[in-house]
């Protein structure tokens, strides 16, 4: 990102009729120079903090850039671990910074593998089922949810009890890039994919472009966020087909979605999702993708190690919604021909060896008329996890 001057200019090359520094979809080392920061006079070299692919060139070169304005998207090569993985550590003893169903079902597993657990809970979930099972248990904050979310806390409990590893489980912090980040800087394991990862695969936008260069199709739709300019957002729904839907690119959880059926609505519709993603996530950015009438929502969930293995757990058929709410989940999903099945897989697998995924997470799809179409990730354990481990064992 830019230094903190108030006039800076992004350059992707020296001069310009050299070639740039770098450009998207380019595999890119440590340290390696991407662009240039021109401020007072002087030219600033921008280097890339790890072994990197370049997913998007967020600036035109010679464009004016502001403080904290984002330059790239990277993510991780295949091959490419956080250093906590690089160290291939066995986990001796594993913080569950979390609660409920998720924490007691990570108990049970480290019990069945031998790994001293640590339970943190808030004051009123002091006689819990998780804090009363794991082999230590330690308070880290006063009564509520908000106390789960306190990654300090968090933190210091790891260094007061002395685990290895933390767990994020799922909800609070399990999708928060700043707190896997937190967790490996502090030398810790933290059990899912890397703080890249989780960043890259949080945005949706981002999310579809990198699954779409990796081979795993997606629905149409703008490729990107949506224009500023009203002429613009009706000339690219037109273009898409309508009925078309409006989503938040950091929505979840069946939020920030909102189907349009006319071009009428279109506009007001847009402002709508906008405004409410900038309250509910604090990004208003938002894209277009074709409506589907009727498609079944179908998720593969993935296991990936830190050598570069990944496999595919099952599938599960969540079509049976409330307001975007899954009600049922059914595995495997009914009516896929094994050859279709067997083919997503490997689409599945290879998309998260290139990404360079580690740990568990969800993909998932709509599936209509034959066909599979990403729609998103979840790179973490999911509520839904039960109904995967009761089909495998």
């Amino acid at each position: 990102k830019p230094l903190l001057l108030k006039r800076q200019v992004f350059h992707l090359d020296r001069k310009p009729e050299e070639n740039p520094f770098v450009q998207e979809g380019q595999n890119i080392r440590k340290g390696q120079t991407v662009c240039l920061i021109e401020a007072m006079k002087t030219f600033n070299h921008i280097k890339s903090p790890s072994d990197s692919k370049i997913i998007e060139i967020c600036v035109a070169n010679g464009e004016t850039v502001e403080f904290g304005q984002t330059l790239f998207i990277l993510a991780p090569v295949a091959g490419w671990l956080c250093d906590c993985y690089e160290r291939k550590f066995m986990i001796k003893r594993l913080l569950i910074a979390n609660r409920g169903e998720i924490a007691l079902r990570i108990i049970r597993a480290c019990k069945s593998l031998g790994i001293e657990t640590v339970a943190v809970y808030a004051e009123d979930d002091k006689n819990s089922l998780p804090a009363r099972l794991a082999d230590q248990a330690i308070c880290i904050g006063s009564p509520g949810a908000a106390t789960y979310m306190n990654t300090q806390a968090i933190l210091t409990a790891a260094d007061i009890t002395g685990a290895d590893s933390i767990h994020p489980g799922y909800g609070f912090l399990s999708e928060n890039s700043d707190f896997a980040k937190a967790v490996s800087d502090t030398g810790l394991n933290f059990v899912g994919p890397s703080h890249q990862v989780i960043e890259l695969m949080g945005n949706k936008i981002n999310a579809i472009n990198t699954m779409k260069q990796h081979g795993i199709p997606t629905i149409p739709g703008s490729q990107g966020k949506l224009p500023a300019c009203p002429k613009a957002q009706a000339s690219l729904a037109k273009k898409i087909g309508y009925p078309v839907l409006i989503k938040a690119a950091s929505g979840g959880g069946g939020r920030g979605m909102l189907p349009v059926m006319h071009p009428d609505a279109l506009i007001k519709s847009i402002g709508r999702v906008q405004s409410d993603a900038i309250k509910l996530y604090g990004n208003g950015h938002a894209y277009l993708e074709k409506y589907l009438q009727q498609p079944r929502h179908i998720e593969v969930q993935v296991l990936a190690d830190a050598h570069g293995n990944v496999i595919c757990v099952g599938d599960r058929d969540c079509s049976l919604q409330r307001r975007h709410q899954k009600i049922i989940e059914e595995a495997p999903a009914i009516n896929i021909s094994p050859e279709a099945r067997q083919q997503l897989y490997a689409t599945c697998k290879s998309a998260m060896h290139k990404v360079g995924y580690v740990g568990l997470g969800t993909i998932e799809l709509l599936y209509e008329n034959g066909f599979f179409y990403f729609i998103e990730m979840n790179t973490r354990v999911q509520v839904e996890h039960p109904v995967t481990e009761m089909v495998t064992g």
